[in-house]
């Protein structure tokens, strides 16, 4: 286990992720590097792992990240672990996504730069068509990789085994994308939800009446969507009751899809989990009372409050939801596999919970 706390200056935006961490000039999380201590110390814009960014206007989904954890400091983007190649920074960026062992980095001139896919199989999740022109967002999924060009078309490379790469014909516009593992999500310019590719547990299956979304959650093979209205709507693998939203959740702000659980923050600010629950980790404690964020990990789940407090709960075995006595407020938060990050209002990162590897 660990516990860690790193300056960072001042944190803008954070969301949260599935799988993963994020760090800067020091770390508490699960890569095989060490970061350079003497590195200088920039101002972070965003902090991110897994799921959703909203970095300049643009939505990005980076989905199933795995082990390339980075941050993004005001001037560039920077990443460590493995498939970061260790430690790469690549100028002025726009967007970044982080996949399975790729990472994609929208640069502020709308070039779009791929790497660390020669740590592992390269399925060509980071050959950039060199005619692909200015980019707005980017999805890195498990082994492909999707973009979204300044006119909206949606362009998608590397495996194509279940033809998660393979755009519609006639798609047209993008809003949003979410790269999963062997399939896509797209949020269409007029909210339409398209996916495509892997289907065998009916993640693709989008409802007919679903109506227009503004964002999308695409996990390991289950998809949940939050429509216009605020209503939340889940499809796919459905074991554990994950897809299963309580008829009278209401109004939904913030989704967020975990292993085989789900949890939203309501309009009200209340929080609701549901699915697996073998290890407590939709056991939303009744006095947590209003939430502003909140993540859900594999096993685990994360919450702030709105006066900054965290609190987390599910599984524990590695000390991931052990929340350190002496913690700050709270501004962000990213709850990993079996390890939990959060970004304090002064800048400092604390990590806690497996750093073995």
């Amino acid at each position: 286990m660990c516990a860690s706390r790193v300056a960072l200056g001042v944190a803008v935006l954070s969301w949260t992720s599935w799988i993963g961490a994020c760090w800067f000039t020091s770390f508490c999380f699960r890569s095989r590097y060490s970061v350079d201590p003497t590195r200088p110390r920039g101002h972070v814009r965003l902090v991110s792992y897994r799921k959703g960014m909203m970095v300049d206007g643009y939505k990005s989904e980076a989905s199933l990240g795995n082990e390339c954890i980075g941050a993004m400091r005001s001037d560039r983007w920077v990443c460590y672990g493995l498939g970061a190649d260790r430690q790469r920074e690549l100028g002025a960026f726009a967007a970044v996504s982080a996949g399975n062992v790729h990472t994609c980095e929208v640069k502020s001139d709308g070039q779009l730069v791929c790497f660390g896919c020669s740590m592992r199989d390269d399925k060509g999740q980071c050959d950039v068509p060199p005619d692909l022109g200015r980019v707005v967002a980017v999805s890195a999924g498990y082994d492909h990789t999707c973009a979204v060009k300044s006119d909206g078309q949606l362009v998608c490379f590397g495996d194509n085994t279940n033809r998660q790469c393979d755009v519609p014909t006639g798609l047209g516009a993008v809003a949003a994308v979410s790269a999963g593992h062997g399939r896509t999500c797209a949020v269409k310019s007029d909210g339409q939800l398209v996916c495509f590719g892997s289907n065998m547990l009916g993640e693709c299956n989008v409802p007919t009446d679903l109506g227009s979304v503004v964002e999308v959650s695409a996990s390991y093979d289950h998809t949940c969507a939050l429509r216009s209205d605020g209503r939340l709507v889940c499809f796919g693998w459905n074991s554990q009751g994950q897809c299963d939203a309580p008829t009278d959740l209401g109004a939904v702000k913030a989704i967020s899809a975990g292993g085989r659980h789900t949890c939203v923050v309501r309009s009200d600010d209340q929080l609701v989990c549901f699915g697996w629950n073998t290890y407590g980790q939709c056991d939303v404690p009744s006095d947590l009372g209003e939430v502003v964020a909140v993540s859900a990990g594999y096993l685990h789940t994360c919450a702030v409050k709105t006066n900054g407090q965290l609190v987390c709960f599910g599984m524990n075995a590695d000390g991931q939801c052990d929340v350190p006595t002496d913690l700050a407020e709270v501004v962000a938060i990213s709850a990993g596999y079996a390890h939990t990050c959060a970004v304090l209002s002064d800048g400092q990162l604390v990590c806690f919970g497996l750093n073995t590897d």
